[in-house]
């Protein structure tokens, strides 16, 4: 973060010590010299992580198309004769 960024949680100047002390914000794991809001996710890692998980996806529909499973039909109720009584 530039040295003059404002504090997600206070709005202030962002003092790196402080805020992540009083914990405004966290230090990303990715990026050392970068400060995230607490619950957001570095930019960076979110879209390493949606294409891993749209990969996956398309694995597994490429399984079921290889191996279909058989659909299972609920059976008929047998037809009264005469009438629903």
């Amino acid at each position: 973060m530039p040295r003059n960024h404002h504090c997600p949680g206070c709005y202030q100047t962002m003092d790196r010590s402080r805020c992540e002390l009083k914990d405004h914000v966290y230090r990303c794991q990715f990026h050392p010299n970068r400060y995230l809001k607490i619950g957001a996710e570095c930019p960076t890692y979110k879209v390493e992580r949606i294409s891993k998980e749209r990969a996956e996806l398309k694995e597994e529909k490429e399984k079921e198309k290889e191996n279909p499973k058989k659909e299972v039909k609920p059976k008929k109720e047998p037809e009264r004769k005469y009438g629903k009584w």
